[in-house]
C-alpha cells in the first residue's frame, strides 16, 4: 500500500493519502482518506435489476467505485460500519451476491487472438475463484455465460466490467486500426454473453470512451448510460466541498509550505484541479489523481496529464481544419455526444471530453429544446499541458523540415519553416502591445528556442572584442551568423551591421574552424506581426 511520501512529517491524526489505490477493502482498514459516495451508489443499486454503463477520463476513480461495489455485493459490512450505507437499515448484508468482475486493462490486447485468450484465462480465474470448474472451450463468450450460469444456481449474479474499452483505444493509432476492429469483433461477441437478464442482478461496465452501442454493446441495448446523467455527476471525482471536508488537514500543510493563506491556497487548488463536468447539472468535481498527488507533494504540477496522453488523439486533432483547431468554447448538440462513436469515425470534441481534456463549461437549451454543451479546459493543469504538447506535437516535422533546410543551405526553406512554426503560436500572444525592446527580445527568443529544440544548437549574443552578434549556429559544412530585428530595420541594413561592425572577425580563424565558409544572414520580423513573413537576406562571406 502507497502511502505519502512526506508521512514521517505529516501530523498523526492525518489519514494517509490513498495514491493509486484501486481497492476498497485496504483503502477503508488502511486508515486512508475515502471520500464517501455510497449515498449516491445507494440510489443505483435500489432497481432490482440494475445495468449500468459509466464513462469517465482515466485515473477518475472508476476502479475504486467497482471495487466499493464489488465489496458491497459480497456483503462486507464491517467496511461500510462508519460510512452512510453502513448506517441501520439502509442496505441488506444479510443477501450475498456472487461477484464477476473483469478489468480488461489486465488483458493482453496486442490482437484479436490475444485479446482471446486473455478473456479466458480472465473468465477462468474468476471461475477458480468461485470454486467452479469451466469446460474445456476456448471461447471467452461461452466460458462467462458458462460461468454465470452455474453461480446463478444459487443466487442472481452481479458483474463489474473495468475498463471495457482498453482493447480498443489502446490500438486507435496510425498503423493500429485494423487490430483495433478485429478486436472489437471480439468484445462484441464476449459481451454478448451479458445479454441474458433474468441471471443478472446488477451489471455496471466502466471505461474512458464511450463507444458506439452497435459496434460493441449490439445486443446490450438495454444499458442505462450514465455518462451525462445527472445521477452520475458528483458519483466519481472530489467535490469542493468533499475536498474541504476530508482533506482540511492536508490542506492546511500545503498552505504552511506555501507560507500563504488557506483560502488564497484553495483558490489555486480549484484553478489547477477542479472544473470536469459531466452533465447538464451544474456540478464541478477536482480530478482525484493529481489532487491527491498535489497533497503528497505540496507542489503544483500537472500530475494526471503526465501519465500520458495517447498520440492518435493529437493526430486526431492536428487532422482537423485550421479553423477548427481552436475547439475552445464551442458548442456541440448533446446528440453528438449520445450518439458516442466508433473505431473508423472518431467524433473530436465529444471524444476530448470523455478523455478529459475538455469539460462542460456551460449548457443550454434552444428554441427546439435540443440542449447545446459548451466545452472548454477543465482546469490549468490541462490547459497549460495540453496545449504546449500539442504545439510540440505539431511542430515536430516542421523543426525537422528545419534542419534539413539549413544543413542543405537551403535558406529559402529554412525561412518558410521558420514562418510555419511561429505561425503556429496564438496570435494573441503575438500582438500584445510591446515596445521596441520588448518586441525583439520576444523574437530573440523564439528563434533561440525553435532552432534549439530543432537540434540545430544555436549560440546567442556572443560576443567578442568587435561587438556582439545575435545567433551564431554552425552545420557540417558552414557558419551562419545572424542578426535579428523587429523594427524598421531591412534585412540588409541587418547583414551591413554584421560586416560594418566586423563581428564575424572571429570566425575567420581557418585552424579553429575549418576554414568552414560564412554566410551572414539579416533578419526582420517586422512584417511578421502583420503579414506572418519573416524578411530575410543573407550574404556570403568569404574567409580571407
Amino acid at each position: 500500500m502507497r502511502r505519502s511520501a512526506a508521512s514521517e512529517e505529516q501530523p498523526q491524526d492525518l489519514k494517509y493519502l490513498p495514491i493509486g489505490m484501486q481497492t476498497f477493502g485496504d483503502l477503508v482498514e488502511g486508515n486512508f482518506v475515502y471520500v464517501d459516495k455510497t449515498e449516491q451508489i445507494h440510489r443505483l443499486l435500489r432497481k432490482s435489476k440494475g445495468r449500468y454503463f459509466l464513462s469517465r477520463p482515466r485515473r477518475f476513480g472508476k476502479s475504486l467505485l467497482i471495487s466499493t461495489l464489488e465489496a458491497l455485493f459480497q456483503g462486507k459490512q464491517k467496511l461500510f460500519k462508519n460510512l452512510w450505507i453502513g448506517k441501520e437499515g439502509r442496505w441488506d448484508w444479510s443477501k450475498q451476491y456472487p461477484v464477476i468482475r473483469l478489468d480488461l486493462s489486465r488483458v493482453a490486447n496486442e490482437n484479436a487472438k490475444h485479446l482471446q485468450q486473455g478473456l479466458c484465462r480472465a473468465v477462468r480465474k474468476m471461475a477458480a475463484l468461485h470454486k467452479v470448474e469451466l469446460g474445456p472451450s476456448s471461447v471467452p463468450s461461452d466460458l462467462l455465460e458458462d460461468l454465470i450460469e452455474r453461480l446463478a444456481q444459487d443466487e442472481q449474479v452481479v458483474v463489474l466490467i473495468d475498463e471495457y474499452d482498453k482493447p480498443l483505444v489502446d490500438n486507435l493509432g496510425e498503423g493500429s486500426l485494423e487490430t483495433a476492429k478485429a478486436n472489437r469483433a471480439v468484445l462484441k461477441k464476449f459481451y454478448g454473453a451479458l445479454k441474458d437478464d433474468k441471471n443478472l442482478r446488477f451489471l455496471f461496465i466502466t471505461g474512458v470512451s464511450k463507444f458506439a452501442q452497435t459496434s460493441v454493446f449490439s445486443e446490450l441495448n438495454n444499458l442505462d448510460d450514465l455518462t451525462l446523467s445527472e445521477r452520475a455527476a458528483e458519483l466519481v471525482g472530489y467535490t469542493d466541498s468533499e475536498l474541504r471536508e476530508n482533506f482540511a488537514g492536508h490542506i492546511d500543510r500545503l498552505a504552511q509550505k506555501l507560507g500563504q493563506d488557506r483560502q488564497e491556497v484553495l483558490g489555486w487548488v480549484q484553478k489547477w484541479y477542479n472544473g470536469y463536468r459531466f452533465s447538464e447539472k451544474d456540478a464541478r468535481v477536482y480530478n482525484p489523481f493529481t489532487t491527491l498527488l498535489l497533497f503528497e507533494n505540496r507542489n503544483f504540477s500537472s500530475y494526471w496529464y503526465k501519465t500520458g496522453t495517447p498520440t492518435f488523439l493529437l493526430h486526431l486533432i492536428d487532422r482537423q481544419p485550421q479553423q477548427e483547431r481552436n475547439f475552445v468554447g464551442y458548442e456541440v448538440p448533446d446528440r453528438r455526444f449520445q450518439e458516442a462513436w466508433d473505431v473508423e469515425r472518431l467524433e473530436l470534441l465529444p471524444l476530448l471530453v470523455q478523455t478529459g481534456y475538455l469539460t462542460i463549461e456551460d449548457c443550454r437549451r434552444v428554441e427546439t429544446n435540443e440542449l447545446l454543451y459548451r466545452v472548454h479546459y477543465p482546469n490549468l493543469e490541462v490547459e497549460q499541458a495540453f496545449v504546449e504538447q500539442l504545439a510540440e506535437y505539431r511542430c515536430a516535422p516542421k523543426r525537422t523540415a528545419l534542419v534539413h533546410a539549413l544543413r542543405e543551405e537551403d535558406l529559402k526553406a529554412y525561412f518558410e519553416q521558420m514562418e510555419a512554426i511561429i505561425e503556429g503560436i496564438p496570435y494573441q500572444m503575438r500582438q500584445r502591445d510591446r515596445g521596441k525592446g520588448l518586441w525583439e527580445g520576444f523574437y530573440h527568443t523564439l528563434f533561440h528556442l525553435i532552432n534549439d529544440r530543432a537540434g540545430l544548437f544555436p549560440h546567442s549574443e556572443v560576443s567578442s572584442h568587435h561587438g556582439r552578434i545575435d545567433a551564431v549556429i554552425h552545420t557540417k559544412t558552414r557558419i551562419y551568423l545572424f542578426e535579428l530585428k523587429a523594427d524598421a530595420t531591412t534585412p540588409q541594413e541587418a547583414v551591413r551591421q554584421i560586416k560594418d561592425t566586423k563581428t564575424y572577425k572571429p570566425y575567420l580563424d581557418e585552424e579553429k574552424y575549418n576554414g568552414k565558409p560564412i554566410t551572414l544572414v539579416g533578419v526582420s520580423f517586422k512584417r511578421f506581426r502583420s503579414h506572418g513573413k519573416i524578411d530575410w537576406a543573407a550574404e556570403e562571406l568569404i574567409p580571407r
